[in-house]
């Protein structure tokens, strides 16, 4: 199976949420928030897929170790030669999606009066980046 994106181009309204009742149970959900986006980091490569290359002189074997649950575990041994931890990453050979961390912030009109704005971190990824 090849990798999927699904782009979502509007949401139904028990999808959009304000700020401060924002739940644990909205986490890695799609939810809509209205907000003024206070701080935009930079473009971060996050790494998909790497590539590890056996060090042994006469072996030089390649394996490649997909993303899962956040990590990427290096092999421990290579099935050329048999020896233990001897793989280096091959950057140039590594499969990367663009990144950004946005910092949101409510906007003024639904802050009550009298108190600190709520703010909250966004992660955007491939085509939502700037």
């Amino acid at each position: 199976l090849g990798t999927c994106q699904v782009q979502v181009h509007s949401l139904s309204e028990n999808d959009s949420k304000i700020m401060r009742c924002m739940n644990p149970s909205d986490i890695e959900r799609l939810i809509s928030l209205k907000g003024i986006v206070i701080r935009c980091s930079d473009l971060v490569p996050d790494m998909l897929s790497a590539v590890f290359r056996c060090t042994m002189e006469d072996c030089k074997n390649e394996v490649a170790v997909a993303l899962s649950h956040w990590t990427i575990e290096e092999p421990t041994r290579c099935e050329g030669c048999g020896s233990s931890h001897s793989f280096q990453i091959v950057h140039n050979e590594c499969t990367f999606a663009d990144r950004q961390v946005l910092k949101l912030q409510e906007p003024p009109e639904l802050v009550p009066e009298g108190e600190t704005p709520q703010n909250v971190v966004v992660c955007c990824f491939d085509d939502l980046v700037d």
